[in-house]
């Protein structure tokens, strides 16, 4: 059994003229499907290596997708903030979708006396391309008077690849 806690992303969008800073966040749920196996090689003293690596599927959702401007080149031109400081934003479509995913992994294990061990690994996994579904974007700027402007527009998938880099300890004992 493994608990996976929430993933992080840190991105920027790459708008020309919307400043330096251009967070973009995105909530994600991913359940995977991954048949593995692992091998252990002979011991290097009292530690023992070990590779693995396996194939599945993966299922994804998508939501919550918006990329912000804050810091516009120019602070009075089209990404101007509202009259409250609300800052332009673009949101857009969720997306669901299913495809193959595979991992590798590598580490040692620690013997910590009688049947009780220590495994350290690292894992890495390809769970597949994820997206946004064809849709509207919701674009959202302000006017020089401060009034807000609501924009839709249909757009094509944004897609992006989901990969994991996992640093694990894990404690087990032999039956």
């Amino acid at each position: 059994m493994a608990l996976t806690g929430q993933f992080t992303y840190e991105g920027r969008s790459n708008y020309a003229g919307a400043g330096a800073v251009q967070p973009t966040e995105a909530r994600i749920t991913a359940r995977r499907l991954l048949l593995s196996g692992f091998y252990e090689f002979r011991a290097l003293g009292a530690l023992q290596p070990w590779a693995g690596g396996g194939l599945g599927a993966n299922r994804y959702h998508l939501s919550d997708y918006v990329q912000r401007f804050p810091s516009p080149d120019d602070s009075s031109g089209r990404l101007r903030r509202g009259p409250g400081g609300e800052v332009p934003s673009t949101s857009l479509p969720e997306g669901t979708g299913y495809g193959f995913t595979w991992m590798l992994a590598a580490g040692l294990t620690v013997p910590l006396g009688g049947d009780i061990l220590l495994d350290f690994g690292y894992r890495y996994t390809d769970a597949g391309r994820i997206g946004t579904a064809v849709g509207e974007v919701e674009v959202v700027r302000y006017n020089e008077d401060g009034s807000r402007q609501l924009r839709r527009i249909t757009i094509n998938p944004t897609i992006a690849d989901l990969r994991h880099h996992t640093l694990t300890a894990t404690l087990r004992w032999l039956p």
